[in-house]
This record gives C-alpha cells, sequence and structure tokens, in this order.
C-alpha cells in the first residue's frame, strides 16, 4: 500500500533532516499521494469535493461568519507556509456548529472544524494542531484516494471527466453505494491517521507552534490517560489504535531538537475568539441577496398555530410549550421566555429526567438534544431503522426509541448506536381495519393513527407497550423483557399512565369505576381510580391524574388522593407540579394558576410561531391573494397590503376560483370532547369577508387537489386495495369529471394541480406496474437490470382534468441508496426527491434522469424551471434540460413554500419568518423535454 511506503520513508527522513539541522527545526517533506491510487486530478478533486459539499453541507450547520472562519483560516494559512499546497489544489477551513467535538477532512481540502471542538482546544497552539493534523489528511490527499476506490468498487470507474462529469458520478455513486458497499480495513485508517499525526508535528515545529500541544490535545480528547501500550499489549491485540497514535506521536517528539520545543501559550486573541464562537448564534441572519425581486410582503397578523401540549420539567423549574412548528423553553421563576427550537417535523418534546435537556424525534427518527443551560442544540443522531417505523416513541432521556415496524414487530432501538436493544416479532397480528388505515394514511401523505399504545416510564427504566390484551414490557436497562401479572396487563389494554418511576394507573376498559393505580413491575394494587373510558396522563409532580376529556370539556384533572374530579378547562394543554398548574392559551401565552382557587398568578408571551411544514398553499392567479394551511391552523392574505383576511383551522387541499373565492378541504375534527365538526369543503370569500359552506365530503378516501376531488374506493376488501376505482370530481358542483378502475394494487396518488397533473405511484414489483413496463420496451429493459426491484417505483403521469396517459417512469433506488420521499410534475418533467437532499428529473420516454440536484422541496414549472432549497435560505432555480443555474437567492432565512406562477416567470417564497417575496426568474431559451 502506498500509505505503508510514505510512512516508512517518513520515519527515515525525519531522523535524517533532524542531525542535518540541529539548531533549526525540520522542513516538513512534500507529500504527494502515488498516482496510481488516486484518478482525480487537484482540480477534479475540488470539483468532486463542491458536489459532495452541495449534497450534504446544509447538514453541518455552516458558520456564517466572516470574522470567526478569518481567524480559523489565519491559524492555518501560516502551517501552510512551512507545508506548501499541492498545484491546483486549495485549502478551505470552514467552522461549523455540529453537535460533536471534531474535524474532518472530504476531497478537495475542504475542512470542517466543529465549534464544540473550537471550545474543547485549550489554545491557538492546540488548534493549530488539530489543523495540522486535518492538512495531513488533505495535502497526501487520502480523502480523494478513498474516494477513487469507493468509485472503482461501486461505479467501476476508473478515471472521470470535467465537472459536470464528476457531478454526475457522485448522484451516481449516491444512487447505487448500497447495491456495492464499500469498506475500508481498520489496519488502512490508523496507518492514515498517524501519517496525518507526523505532518502535523512538521509543521507545528516549523510554523512556530508548540509540538507538545499535539500530545496533550491527543491525550485529552481520546482519553487515553497518559498510556501508550507496551510491547506486551501489542503481542496480545490490547493496545488501542488512540495509545498507539499517543505513543508514536511521543516518539517522534522526543527526536525534535530543543529549540522547537516550544511552550503552548493561550493569547488574548485566541480567548477573544473562543468567547465569540461561543457566543454565536445560529440564527443569525443571512445577507439577503434577491435579484429579481418584484416586492416582499410581511404577512400580519402571522399564522398562529395551536399549541399541542405544555410541560413542567421534573424539577419544576422550567417549562415547556409546543405548537405545530415551534416548541419554547421558558424559566418558571420568573415565568418567561429563554428560548426557542425550530421543529416544523418533531414529535412531542420532552425534558430529560435532570431536567437538563431537551429532546425529541422528528417523522424521520431524527434525535436532537438541546441543552438548557447552553440554549443550544448540542447533539443530532439519525437513527436507522432498516424497514422503517409506523409508530414510534422515544424515551425521556433521549437515548432509546420504541418502533413499530411495517411488519408489526416491536423493536427497541439505541439511539446513539443504532443497535436493537430488542425485538418482539410480530408483536401483534392486525385486523383488517388497521392494515387499511395505515394503507389510506399512506395514500393520503399524513401519518398513520396510533396502532399500539406506547410509553416510558419517567426515569426511562422501563418500557411498557400494549395492544388491547397484548402487553409486553421491557428493562431498558437490562435489554430483556419484564414478566407482567395479568391483572396489570388487563387494566393496561387500552389506557394507561406511568405516574412515577414504579407507579402506573390503568383504565379497566369494562368498568372504568373499577380502574387502578399499580406498582409497576409486578402489578400490586395501590389505589382505585374512578374514571371513563378516556385517555389519561400523568401531572409532571403531584398525585394527579389529567383525563382527555372530562364531560363536554377537552381536559380535566383528577385528584388521586380523594379521587374526585379537581376541574375542566377550556384549553385542551395542561400541566400540573404540586400546587400550580400551567396550560398554553390561543393568543401564544402560557400561564400558570393556583391549583387551589383555579386563578391565574403570572403569565408569559411567547414570540410569534414560525412557519413550519405546510398541509397547503396556494397563490390566487391575479397574485392578490395567498392561502396557506399549517398543521392546525389556516390563514388567507391579501398579498397588496400583507393584511391577514382570515385565520381558520387547517384545510388540506385549496383553490382559488375566477372570483378569488377559496375552496377548501376542512377535515373532521372532534378536538378532545368539543363538538364533532364534519368533514367539508368550506368557502371563503377574501374580497367581500363572506364565508360559507360547499357541503359534505361523503367519501373517506378523497382528497382534494386544486379544483378536483380525487376519490378511490374499493368494493373488496384486501391488502393492498385492489379492483378499485379512481373518480374525479369538480368540487364547486361534485359532477364526475372522469374515472378509472384498476383491476390490480391501487396505486398512491401525488397531485401538482397548478400543473394539472396527477401521478399514480405503485412499487416496481406490483402486477399492476409489472403488467405496464411489460409493453414499455424502454422501462421494461431498464427493470431487468434492477438489482432490488422491491424498492423501485414505478410512476405514471396523467392530466389531472381528464385522466389523459402522458407518460411513464421508472425510478432505480439502488436498493435504497436513494429514498423517494416526495413527487411533482409539470410539463413534461417529474422531479422526485428523496430524504438526503436530492432530486432527481425526468423527462417522460426517457429511461435515466434527465438531470440530478442537490436540493429539497422542489417546485417545478411546466417551461422546465426547477427551484430547490439547498441550505436554509438559499434557493437556486435551475433549468432541468441544461442543469444550469438560472437564478440564486439568499433569503434572510429558511424558506417554508415555494411557488411558479405566470407560466414559471415568476416564484414567490414564504420565508418562515411569515414574509412573502415575488421574485421575477431571468427569460432563457425554452426547454421542452425531448419527446
Amino acid at each position: 500500500m502506498w500509505s505503508r511506503r510514505l510512512l516508512l520513508a517518513l520515519s527515515m527522513l525525519f531522523p535524517c533532516l533532524l542531525r542535518a539541522q540541529v539548531q533549526t527545526c525540520p522542513a516538513p517533506p512534500s507529500l504527494q499521494a502515488p498516482a496510481e491510487r488516486n484518478i482525480f486530478s487537484p482540480q477534479q478533486e475540488m470539483d468532486l469535493g463542491d458536489a459532495i459539499a452541495e449534497q450534504s453541507q446544509r447538514e453541518f450547520h455552516v458558520v456564517e461568519d466572516d470574522r470567526l472562519n478569518a481567524y480559523l483560516q489565519g491559524v492555518g494559512d501560516r502551517l501552510l507556509r512551512q507545508l506548501g499546497v499541492p498545484a491546483g489544489l486549495r485549502i478551505h477551513i470552514v467552522l461549523v456548529d455540529l453537535p460533536v467535538a471534531n474535524a474532518f477532512t472530504a476531497p478537495g481540502g475542504r475542512i470542517y472544524f466543529s465549534r464544540k471542538l473550537a471550545l474543547f482546544v485549550r489554545s491557538e497552539d492546540e488548534l493549530a494542531a488539530v489543523l495540522a493534523h486535518e492538512f495531513g489528511h488533505a495535502l497526501t490527499r487520502q480523502p480523494a484516494a478513498d474516494m477513487s476506490v469507493r468509485f472503482r468498487k461501486t461505479l467501476g470507474v476508473t478515471q472521470v471527466g470535467g465537472r459536470n462529469d464528476i457531478f454526475s458520478k457522485w448522484h451516481q455513486f449516491l444512487e447505487a453505494w448500497r447495491l456495492k458497499p464499500s469498506k475500508f480495513d481498520a489496519e488502512h485508517g490508523e496507518r492514515e491517521q498517524l501519517i496525518a499525526d507526523q505532518v502535523a508535528l512538521y509543521a507545528l515545529a516549523d510554523a512556530g507552534y508548540s509540538p507538545q500541544a499535539f500530545i496533550d490535545f491527543w491525550d485529552r480528547f481520546a482519553e487515553t490517560g497518559g498510556k501508550t501500550g507496551s510491547w506486551f499489549s501489542d503481542l496480545f491485540g490490547t493496545t488501542k489504535p488512540q495509545q498507539k497514535r499517543l505513543r508514536e506521536a511521543r516518539r517522534s517528539l522526543a527526536l525534535l531538537p530543543a529549540a522547537c520545543l516550544r511552550t503552548s501559550v493561550s493569547s488574548e486573541a485566541f480567548r477573544q475568539w473562543q468567547t465569540a464562537v461561543n457566543n454565536y448564534s445560529q440564527q443569525a441572519v443571512l445577507k439577503e441577496s434577491l435579484p429579481g425581486l418584484v416586492w416582499q410582503r410581511n404577512l400580519h397578523p402571522p399564522l398562529q398555530n395551536d399549541f399541542t401540549q405544555v410541560r413542567f420539567s421534573p424539577d419544576g423549574r422550567y417549562l415547556l410549550a409546543q405548537d405545530d412548528s415551534t416548541v419554547y423553553v421558558l424559566s418558571r421563576e420568573p415565568l418567561s421566555w429563554l428560548f426557542s427550537i425550530d421543529a416544523p417535523d418533531a414529535e412531542a418534546a420532552q425534558f430529560t429526567p435532570d431536567s437538563q435537556a431537551v429532546v425529541f424525534t422528528t417523522e424521520g427518527l431524527r434525535v436532537e438534544r438541546w441543552s438548557i443551560a447552553e440554549r443550544r442544540h448540542t447533539a443530532t443522531q439519525e437513527v436507522v431503522a432498516r424497514e422503517g417505523c409506523i409508530q414510534s416513541l422515544l424515551a425521556p432521556d433521549g437515548k432509546a426509541l420504541a418502533c413499530l415496524t411495517p411488519e408489526f414487530d416491536l423493536q427497541l432501538l439505541d439511539v446513539v448506536s443504532g443497535d436493537r436493544i430488542f425485538a418482539k416479532k410480530q408483536f401483534f397480528t392486525p385486523g383488517f381495519a388497521e392494515v387499511f388505515r395505515i394503507y389510506v394514511s399512506r395514500a393520503l401523505g399524513v401519518r398513520t393513527p396510533p396502532l399500539v399504545a406506547l410509553a416510558f416510564s419517567p426515569d426511562a427504566h422501563y418500557l411498557l407497550a400494549t395492544h388491547g390484551y397484548t402487553a409486553i414490557a421491557v428493562d431498558v436497562p437490562k435489554r430483556a423483557p419484564v414478566s407482567l401479572p395479568g391483572h396489570l396487563r388487563d387494566l393496561t389494554s387500552h389506557y394507561f399512565a406511568f405516574i412515577g418511576p414504579d407507579r402506573i394507573a390503568g383504565v379497566n376498559f369494562d368498568h372504568p369505576d373499577k380502574s387502578e393505580v399499580l406498582s409497576f413491575p409486578d402489578g400490586h394494587a395501590i389505589s382505585r381510580v374512578t374514571v371513563g373510558r378516556q385517555r389519561i396522563a400523568a401531572a409532571t409532580h403531584g398525585d394527579y391524574l389529567i383525563l382527555r376529556p372530562l364531560q363536554n370539556y377537552p381536559v380535566g384533572v383528577m385528584d388521586l388522593k380523594t379521587n374526585t374530579p379537581l376541574f375542566a378547562s377550556k384549553e385542551p394543554t395542561l400541566d400540573i407540579y404540586d400546587a400550580v398548574y400551567a396550560h398554553a392559551e390561543i393568543d401564544g401565552s402560557v400561564s400558570i394558576g393556583d391549583l387551589a382557587t383555579r386563578r391565574p398568578l403570572v403569565k408569559a408571551r411567547l414570540p410569534a410561531s414560525r412557519l413550519g411544514r405546510t398541509r397547503a398553499a396556494l397563490l390566487s392567479s391575479d397574485l392578490h391573494w395567498l392561502a396557506v394551511s399549517g398543521r392546525s391552523r389556516g390563514a388567507v392574505w391579501d398579498l397588496e397590503t400583507g393584511n391577514r383576511a382570515f385565520h381558520v383551522r387547517d384545510f388540506h387541499g385549496a383553490w382559488f376560483d375566477e372570483h378569488d373565492v377559496l375552496f377548501a378541504d376542512f377535515p373532521e375534527t372532534d378536538r378532545m370532547g368539543k363538538d364533532k365538526v364534519e368533514r367539508s369543503v368550506g368557502l371563503l370569500d377574501p374580497v367581500h369577508g363572506g364565508e360559507s359552506s360547499g357541503g359534505k365530503i361523503e367519501e373517506e378516501h378523497t382528497r382534494q387537489f386544486g379544483e378536483f376531488l380525487v376519490s378511490t374506493k374499493s368494493e373488496k376488501h384486501s391488502w393492498p386495495p385492489r379492483d378499485s376505482d379512481l373518480e374525479v370530481r369538480g368540487i364547486r358542483d361534485r359532477k364526475l369529471v372522469w374515472s378509472t378502475h384498476f383491476d390490480h394494487e391501487q396505486p398512491g396518488l401525488w397531485g401538482s394541480p397548478a400543473a394539472d397533473r396527477l401521478v399514480y405511484s405503485w412499487p416496481a414489483s406490483s402486477k399492476a406496474a409489472r403488467e405496464a413496463i411489460e409493453v414499455n420496451a424502454v422501462l421494461k429493459a431498464q427493470l431487468a437490470n434492477s438489482k432490488e426491484k422491491e424498492s423501485d417505483w414505478f410512476l405514471e403521469v396523467h392530466e389531472l382534468h381528464s385522466g389523459k396517459a402522458l407518460g411513464q417512469v421508472l425510478v432505480m433506488t439502488g436498493k435504497g441508496s436513494f429514498k423517494g420521499v416526495g413527487v411533482v410534475a409539470a410539463g413534461n418533467w417529474l422531479a422526485v426527491s428523496d430524504a438526503s437532499n436530492r432530486v432527481l428529473v425526468y423527462a417522460f420516454g426517457e429511461a435515466q434522469p434527465h438531470s440530478r440536484f442537490f436540493g429539497h422541496s422542489p417546485a417545478l414549472a411546466a417551461n422546465g424551471l426547477l427551484s430547490l432549497e439547498n441550505e436554509p435560505g438559499q434557493v437556486t432555480v435551475y433549468d432541468v434540460a441544461t442543469g444550469e443555474k438560472r437564478q440564486e437567492l439568499t433569503f434572510p432565512g429558511a424558506v417554508a413554500v415555494t411557488r411558479f406562477c405566470a407560466e414559471g416567470r415568476r416564484l414567490l417564497a414564504v420565508t418562515s419568518t411569515q414574509t412573502a417575496y415575488l421574485i421575477d426568474v431571468p427569460a432563457g431559451q425554452p426547454t421542452a423535454a425531448r419527446q
């Protein structure tokens, strides 16, 4: 291996240089990776680095602060003057806000240095030591050599061309890496680290830094405690790699002349920089750049989402309040807002048992931890569940995640390692109604209703899962099931709640007045509770049970000591800590009251909620009105003034007619005891200020796509649904516009109503897809080459208004390397986005993607323009036919909505701060897809 030869050369060269230069520090050697292992020239390597950064840099949270980055780059430049940089390669150091203390090097000389590591080092010398080590990777071009190996193994690529070719091959690699995963052995990685350490010691000594700083840093960072191992531990393979690195570094350090052994000093400039790094706010406003801006409007009042929960911390010092897009953290004494967490896709947030942090998970199983003392994000873990989860729950300490798989297996996963702590195969056998609910929720693009009652004990020691009278408990630290007595199983068959680490309340579903509090897990009776058949939850502290609903109120409180209802509340969010209660109010405030008198004590107003994930967003054709709905609330604004015309409950579809009347699908709701509201079409007239009903929506499996209601129905009970009909009706008169029949599997539906497109989707392995592909020679040949048909998608595009078939596309996922999550269509183009910041654009009739891009939240126009957000607030408009950038926009915050209007000549964007922008898109040559 070239790295072995290079390390040998270094070890031979180092003493020679020392003997030749007794009074001066040795000059760093010129280091180059042998050409036979690296297929990239320096310029090609930089292009590869650009491609990797464009795809993944949004996950790094780049610190956009010139002063902080300039200091870091200045230390690096001082080192690089001694090392020398290969011709054509540039070294670029980037400070990032990652939740770990680390630095890493990507191809093209990109070195990412985390804020946590910047706060861990104790001097500029230690800072330089880390950079010098990373330069050892970059200047020996190890990342490019490693990527060369991966390209060979996965793609069979032995040479690359220009920038476009490199971007294309990186896309291909991402789409195929699961087919031929490439791994490097541990010995290879250790050799690369030793080489980088050698380079670091050379560079530190010659640049005037203390080489000892590298030893001190590594010993502290790797927690080796000064241990280096010995020939004896080497013989038996018990020397840890970190200890070997420390030993080799000390051995090299001993060869340096005394003149090079300078003392590490923490300068005032370093201390000021480190303080500024610590105080940096991730919410810093981006530098706005909006070429083509026509106008911007502040939407006022903003869309105010309903609160979903309010909760005390276990020690009672803090509260959290959560709505559809934001988690607010408050101090209790005094009651005041501390900081907010943008979390538009978060499940219920919770305090850790020690009250030091807030943790939550997202629908995509990303677990985040936020320090209350630091008021910042401190850790992120992406939990990988191979089959996915149709229901999940995070433990209060954020260390374990319960997952119900699509196969109805119950799994308990370690959040950090991803290891399976516990698994129960086929936890329960679902009935047809439950299976059908899963299918319908997926087809409608909504969350699957909970199928299993899941709960962790407040100390995260136990997990209890029940489905009817099937129950299992897990001792999380021991990773083992716990035996449950039959009486406890009966009482937890429907509704239950942990009311302490070792106590649980269960509802006797047959005789609610005989519900009980039991010890857990032995099931000894403690007290009787008289409740109804209702959901229950524990107060954070105190002998109280929270009931949802209580008679005609959404929430009530039961005193467990007296076994009597204490009071009921009109506000659905409620928590108790001993003698006080807290709830969130509709005006965006949180209040604390006296439990005995039910009188408010203090109230705190919260900042305006940010606009998170939207259910619907629509601009009227005359650009006068904007309608947006979040998960719980919707609004209509006058874009000439920015004033809000309506603030209503959430709607799941929207269409403005020629008179600017909004037709919207308002779902059925029964909000915790309030009067039931049936699903219906609502008419909002912002011109005249009127509201009216457009009639009920009778069909259960119906979605609104613009001016149409699209329904699917099947007379036969099967899984997945077969022998079904699809009907498209006008939303105004409900008259049938067109219909079709599916003999085999019913497809999933994706709509792009503004572009008059409806897309059917099937797994490529389904019978419906196979029959369609069989008569399409291009797709048939493509599918024959697939390595994993089960994960591939077959898509069929139709005109929404007529049902006319327009084209078919087969999305090859490379055994799940590409995980599609969204589809949009316009003109003769179809764009598929995945969960890893990638978008594939297909032209009808072509077997392979016509173009590939990095970004998310695609908006597509019929004239072939594509809008994507990559990093928060940074939107790029592309020409999909050529792949070229048409326009680059930077907004002062993340973008929640993008829509093309006026046939792709203008772009509407709405930021999370609820400001709307209208942008003129530069004219270009027509870019119709090839027919």
